[in-house]
């Protein structure tokens, strides 16, 4: 450690050498030598607007109250993450892999991550139907969404080249899809 004399109190004060710039013991002694008060009125006001702006001003805001609040819907779940929560969803998966033999319809992999991939067709249709969903209940009224027959297992190579997504960008999409 190396000792050092404060520049604003003079009291003697001990640094890390990797620290041998500093010149005050304090912050505050820092601010008093720097400006003659212990933080400028103009850093404090900067402050409090900053705080204002970004509605962290006075007591902590919960609920409706809150300015992160988007009228009681989860902001950290998607409508996709709320579905995949769903038994109903769950059992599907399962149901489109033991089905298929946990195997990937495409190239046969087993042992591996798989991925229940919904048929082009059911996927065009939720795509589009997409607009007007809301909720998990909109999502549910879909009667084919869980339908065992719309559904295949892909391995996660097989799912980025050949899932949905790029089937839908593809030249055998329907053009009204």
């Amino acid at each position: 450690m190396i000792k050092k004399i404060c520049l604003n109190c003079n009291s003697v004060f001990s640094v890390h050498p990797s620290l041998i710039r500093v010149k005050h013991c304090s912050k505050e002694c820092y601010w008093a030598r720097k400006t003659g008060s212990s933080r400028p009125e103009s850093v404090k006001l900067k402050i409090s607007a900053t705080m204002k702006r970004k509605g962290l001003h006075g007591p902590i805001r919960c609920g409706s109250d809150s300015n992160f609040w988007c009228g009681g819907r989860s902001l950290l779940k998607s409508l996709r993450q709320q579905l995949m929560m769903r038994a109903e969803y769950k059992n599907w998966r399962k149901a489109v892999f033991e089905r298929d033999n946990y195997t990937c319809t495409n190239c046969g992999a087993t042992g591996i991550k798989l991925n229940a991939d919904h048929s082009p067709f059911a996927y065009s249709v939720i795509v589009n139907w997409f607009n007007g969903i809301k909720s998990v209940e909109d999502l549910l009224k879909i009667e084919f969404l869980f339908d065992v027959e719309n559904g295949q297992t892909l391995c996660e190579p097989c799912h980025w080249q050949f899932g949905n997504k790029n089937w839908i960008r593809s030249s055998y999409a329907p053009q009204n899809a």
